[in-house]
Formats: structure tokens, sequence, C-alpha cells
């Protein structure tokens, strides 16, 4: 959905009633394959704090969705979006000037301890028919009770859906880097908040 304006939450429900039943174009596992030609693989990750109470923070602050509200980047229907398999992430965007909405789904959301006390969580999305890009991006955290350290991952495999896309890949790829890089940011900051 594209609009000059960030469209208004009435907007988003219908745009989320139309894309409810959207499936992804690559379905799950991608970012586990090899890269094939033509897709791009991004990893990057940052240290968020210690201690066992920062992890459950950030994955306080990851459930709300607090990390993705970047301005220029928001998702959309916060509350009504559980951090749970086969939820609908509608997200809308600003790209010089023109807000486009889209949604992601959710393949998987995994966490796991053990014995020593760490703590995993790993959130998958991929995007659902109709979006710009298609691929698999992943949402990690980490505790690991051998250092005290909180880490946060995002990675992604990605291609152009959209000839539009295509043409602007500088910009593109340009945003993916800014995404990632100010969503730890927000994760780090939204931690923190929590915890003072």
């Amino acid at each position: 959905m594209l609009t000059f304006r960030c469209p208004s939450d009435e907007r988003v429900e219908a745009y989320a009633r139309r894309v409810s039943g959207a499936s992804s174009v690559d379905g799950p596992g991608l970012l586990d394959r090899e890269r094939p030609i033509g897709w791009f693989r991004d990893r990057v990750g940052s240290l968020l704090g210690t201690g066992e109470g920062t992890y459950v923070l950030a994955r306080t602050a990851l459930e709300r969705w607090e990390p993705l509200d970047l301005g220029w980047y928001r998702v959309r229907r916060r509350s009504a979006t559980p951090l749970e398999r086969g939820a609908l992430v509608v997200s809308s965007v600003r790209v010089l000037g023109l807000w486009f909405t889209w949604a992601c789904r959710i393949s998987s959301v995994v966490e796991s301890a053990d014995s020593s006390g760490s703590r995993r969580l790993l959130v998958t999305w991929a995007p659902v028919r109709g979006h710009a890009v298609r691929g698999e991006e992943s949402f990690g955290l980490e505790y690991d009770a051998s250092t005290d350290e909180v880490r946060a991952e995002i990675r992604a495999v990605s291609r152009p859906a959209r000839w539009y896309v295509w043409l602007g890949l500088p910009v593109a790829r340009s945003m993916q880097h800014t995404f990632k890089s100010e969503v730890l940011a927000a994760w780090a900051h939204s931690t923190r908040r929590r915890g003072a």
C-alpha cells in the first residue's frame, strides 16, 4: 500500500484484512540455505548489556515491538500482533517522502535455555506476497551465562521483489543496513529504559 502520508489506523487495518491470508513467497528456512545468485545476506549484532535481567527486559521490548519503532519505520497494530508463529506483522515505511505499508508473517519463534543458564530467543519472519522484497529475517537475543553478556543479532537474506526496488537497489540496500543498525540501537535503548 502506497500513501503520501503515514496511513491511518483504519487504512492499516483494512490492509491487514486484505493480506491476512497471504503467505510468504519463499517459505521458511531461507536463512539456513546457501545464498543463491542475486540474493543479499546480512548479519549484524551488538551487545545490549549484562545479566539475565537484561535478557528479560530485551525480550519484553521485542514482544512490544519497541526496537522496530524508528519513526521512519513503524510496526503497526502493535498491541494486536503477538510474538508468535503465524502472526501478521504490518509495517509502514517512509521512503523518499512516500509511505509504503507491507506485511511479514512470523514463521517461527524459538526460545531455549541450557543447563548452564544461558538463554536464547530467535524470531524469524518472511515478507508476504505483495511486499517490496523477498527473503527471510531473524531477530536473535542471547544471554550467555559464561560471560554474563546479552547480545542481539539480526540476520537476513533478501532480494528485490519489485522492479522499482531493483531500479533503486543502492537506496534499498542502504535502507536495509540503516534499518538493522537503528533497530539494534533502539533495542539497546528500550532495554536500558525498561531497566531504569
